[in-house]
């Protein structure tokens, strides 16, 4: 899954947060794979990874969406807004303007599998030119949809 290139060049995108989870939750993919996904974006290196246990409002809303096994947001991709990029001092100048941000929540260990095959055969193929053509006017976000095993993708304009 990982490229034969990617290992050589060992660019990597850099993890600013990472939360850890309990018993019974994982991430879809794990930094590594992640980077290797994003492997020929052309800014690859103003990109950052979050791991957050989830991406709703509040977390009695998310334990609702888990226990009715609805549609959890597992991953995200957006640009960051400049004015928020230039307050991160260690940033290029180009960095400030094309910061993107990768953010993967959990989802039940148990589904993590079935998850997974789904996005590589479904999202990973269109990850680079969805990401390319939306360009800094969109996010993409991947839900899974616990009762019927399948991804949905939604890109929405900013």
């Amino acid at each position: 899954m990982i490229p034969q290139d990617f290992a050589r060049e060992g660019i990597f995108v850099p993890t600013v947060y990472r939360q850890r989870l309990p018993e019974g939750l994982s991430y879809l993919f794990g930094a590594e794979e992640i980077s290797a996904f994003l492997h020929g974006f052309p800014h690859l290196e103003c990109c950052r990874i979050r791991f957050a246990r989830h991406a709703a409002e509040t977390h009695s809303g998310w334990r609702q969406v888990l226990k009715a096994k609805g549609q959890l947001e597992i991953f995200r991709i957006e640009p960051v807004h400049p004015v928020i990029a230039a307050l991160s001092p260690k940033l290029s100048d180009d960095c400030r303007k094309h910061l993107w941000e990768v953010a993967m929540f959990a989802l039940p260990s148990a589904e993590r599998q079935t998850a997974r095959r789904a996005f590589v055969s479904t999202v990973l193929p269109q990850l680079p030119n969805a990401v390319s053509r939306t360009s800094i006017v969109a996010v993409m976000k991947v839900y899974f949809d616990r009762m019927h095993a399948a991804l949905r993708v939604q890109l929405t304009p900013r």
